[in-house]
């Protein structure tokens, strides 16, 4: 299977408050994908 770039993919990363689901979405982010997330709360997000 060939997958696609990751600047040309969407995301989807739940638990994205903090922690390790944070980190991700933040490196997918870095790398140029385009970032679903999802959370309990908002702490931690200011963008």
């Amino acid at each position: 299977m060939q997958l696609k770039p990751i600047a040309q993919q969407v995301v989807a990363v739940v638990g994205a408050s903090s922690g390790i689901g944070r980190e991700t979405a933040l490196q997918f982010a870095n790398r140029g994908a385009s970032v679903v997330v999802s959370a309990r709360s908002q702490s931690g997000w200011s963008h």
